[in-house]
């Protein structure tokens, strides 16, 4: 496997998003929401898409495959017992699930941006992302959110996890080629491409930017109007697909709140004997 970087970029800004065939689903509700407000080139990556989805996203942006040879990424019964446990109860269907989240680093190496977002297909963006590239700078060329979590390692452990469901970054830098390296070498000792590239910042002190949590809010914190990234992450994504998300609540609440003041306004007026 080739951990380099594969192009050089060819464009200034850029959005990455990849998806499998399982989560294809989510695609055209990511895009209407991030079209709402962006027109920056979007890369998709292709984890193992039917032919319709991948129709659908050349229709849209670039699109490459990442549909190669998974034998590196072990079965559960490699994993020492003790972390198997762990991890199943952080997230039963994490072990159908690895394929897609080590593939990740893959497709950052893909990038023909000069700077970079990458979002999951179950992140909901509420809001413009220039301001995202902005945090991305020569001293600080990661930006990336913390979490409460922390790694769960027999050899790798660190307090400090991220959550990778939004990173905007540098075309080039090394740490994305380094968590590729780990994660051929040590899939069996982290739950999932987070927890390697958590690690990587935490062995060798990285110079990273800490995402505002608004940016990258998790659906497990609770509703959050003024969210600018609203991430659907695990089982939250039920929800997701029965509601449609946190827009048409909110778009509802301020459609009756703007109803509520007219009324109110109006009711006012015509007790002071204006015309309305």
């Amino acid at each position: 496997m080739n951990t380099s970087w594969k192009r050089k970029p060819v464009q200034e800004h850029g959005i990455i998003c990849a998806c499998d065939a399982n989560q294809e689903w989510l695609l055209p509700w990511w895009w209407e929401r991030y079209r709402s407000y962006n027109d920056y080139p979007v890369l998709f990556c292709d984890y193992g898409m039917t032919k319709n989805a991948k129709k659908w996203c050349l229709e849209r942006g670039q699109l490459i495959s990442l549909s190669f040879d998974e034998g590196w990424i072990r079965p559960k019964e490699e994993v020492p017992p003790s972390l198997q446990r762990e991890w199943t109860k952080i997230n039963k269907n994490c072990w159908s699930s690895r394929s897609a989240w080590f593939k990740k680093p893959f497709a950052l190496l893909e990038s023909p941006f000069k700077k970079n977002i990458f979002l999951d297909v179950d992140c909901e963006v509420l809001s413009q992302l220039g301001e995202l590239f902005e945090y991305c700078t020569s001293k600080t060329p990661l930006v990336i959110s913390s979490c409460s979590a922390k790694v769960i390692s027999e050899l790798f452990p660190c307090e400090i996890a991220h959550n990778g469901g939004v990173v905007v970054f540098s075309h080039g830098i090394d740490i994305i080629s380094h968590q590729a390296e780990w994660i051929l070498k040590w899939n069996t000792q982290f739950f999932a491409e987070d927890n390697v590239l958590s690690y990587l910042i935490y062995k060798n002190n990285c110079p990273i930017s800490d995402l505002p949590i608004h940016w990258n809010w998790l659906a497990q914190y609770g509703f959050n109007f003024h969210a600018r990234i609203f991430h659907w992450n695990c089982s939250f994504k039920n929800y997701l697909r029965t509601n449609g998300g946190i827009k048409p609540f909110r778009d509802a609440l301020q459609n009756k709140m703007v109803s509520d003041v007219q009324s109110s306004a109006q009711s006012l007026a015509e007790s002071l004997g204006l015309k309305v």
